[in-house]
């Protein structure tokens, strides 16, 4: 449960990173009237999906690190941390 739910908030995050993402090349067009970089959607789609797959990989490996750690810890050492 723990790493399916970190796993949607990578998610969460990466369509939040997505939409920032969006509005800043919105803002940078209407501010100086040009693109920086031609939009095709063959590179807004890999953007989308590098973005997507890094925030599911992070998230999902950060989980099970913390998880694994705090499982092969004594109890003493968890009053510790």
């Amino acid at each position: 449960p723990i790493v399916r739910r970190s796993v949607w908030m990578g998610i969460c995050a990466a369509i939040f990173a997505l939409l920032l993402l969006a509005a800043a090349v919105y803002l940078v067009f209407y501010q100086y009237g040009f693109w920086l970089f031609p939009l095709v959607w063959q590179n807004i789609l890999m953007v989308s999906a590098t973005v997507v797959i890094a925030g599911i990989l992070i998230t999902f490996f950060s989980s099970i690190f913390a998880v694994n750690r705090y499982i092969r810890m004594k109890t003493d050492d968890l009053y510790y941390v």
